[in-house]
């Protein structure tokens, strides 16, 4: 049975978000109290509200909701070798006939394009070969013995969704580092920082790294995504 206080450290403390509503609310009450102007006493007070019942929300469901577990990809918690890669084939269709309407395949082996032929409908995207480990993570040409390590965690903006292997964010940081630096693409497609926890959790990346060696360097796209979703 577990005391108030580990309660309080696992499920609270675990969940920092709700400080950062707590503080945001906080920031508004103060022009809510002592700002004379009606109009910006009573926003203030509405976004104050608002971040406040936000924040005690996210206090109350961290008592009872655990981190949760993504489905997509979820084999990256299993079957992570460094030493063992291999082609993983994505074509993207749009529907002439809809064009809106998006059709995606991954597969491994290529006779599934005689399958594809056969939907005239679909107008070819891109046909992209992904070079992947086991567990899907994208491999990237880096020194994997290294012991100076660059974990890159994200969406698929990291790990190159129609990029080449050439092309994406985490093979030119690599070249960068001149191809002497341990670098890993823990990049999910469609996921982000949900993923990004687990894979933590999980201590995957350990399975990349060299034995003994720290890694102390993190990536995560959540800003930039952020970013490109407001210049949209």
């Amino acid at each position: 049975m577990q005391t108030i206080y580990e309660i309080f450290k696992t499920a609270f403390l675990n969940h920092e978000f709700a400080y950062i509503f707590l503080i945001s609310s906080l920031v508004f009450l103060i022009p809510a109290v002592f700002i004379r102007c009606k109009g910006i006493k009573l926003t203030s007070f509405i976004l104050f509200s608002v971040f406040f019942t936000i924040a005690l929300f996210e206090f109350l469901l961290s008592f009872f909701l655990p981190y949760p577990v993504t489905d997509f990809h979820k084999d990256y918690l299993k079957d992570a070798d460094k030493n063992k890669i291999f082609a993983l084939k994505h074509k993207r269709f749009v529907d002439k006939s809809d064009n809106d309407r998006i059709e995606e395949y991954y597969y491994l082996k290529d006779e599934y394009d005689n399958y594809l032929q056969t939907k005239p409908r679909l107008s070819l995207v891109y046909d992209i070969r992904y070079t992947v480990y086991p567990n899907y993570f994208r491999y990237t040409q880096c020194k994997s013995d290294s012991d100076n390590n660059y974990i890159f965690l994200g969406c698929s903006f990291v790990f190159g969704v129609g990029l080449k292997d050439t092309e994406t964010l985490t093979y030119n940081f690599s070249k960068l580092m001149s191809f002497k630096s341990n670098v890993l693409n823990c990049g999910v497609a469609g996921q982000s920082t949900t993923t990004a926890l687990n894979i933590l959790n999980n201590d995957i990346i350990r399975k990349f790294v060299k034995k003994d060696s720290a890694y102390s360097h993190f990536f995560i796209t959540l800003l930039m995504i952020i970013s490109l979703e407001i210049l949209k």
